[in-house]
């Protein structure tokens, strides 16, 4: 699993990401985020208000999967990034 800040747009993605994010098999985040990526073929997991059911689906797909976790702003400081690494 992978977690990556992608800005405020996705325009703020680096080339590195993009290739992260186009190699991933599962892609995790906000409705507006995964919004960016519509039209790409990966499984997408919306997290909900609360994002604990998401986060235990992502980490059981990681196991087998490429699992993209992508948070706007900074994501070890609010929500995503705390939470997966309790």
């Amino acid at each position: 699993m992978v977690l990556v800040g992608v800005g405020m747009n996705r325009l703020d993605i680096t080339a590195q990401t993009g290739r992260w994010i186009a190699r991933a098999d599962v892609l995790v985040g906000g409705r507006r985020v995964l919004e960016w990526f519509a039209d790409h073929p990966a499984t997408k997991i919306d997290f909900p208000a609360t994002m604990d059911p998401a986060v235990d689906q992502a980490l059981a797909l990681a196991d087998r999967k490429r699992v993209m976790v992508l948070a706007s702003g900074d994501p070890l400081f609010y929500g995503v990034g705390r939470r997966l690494l309790k």
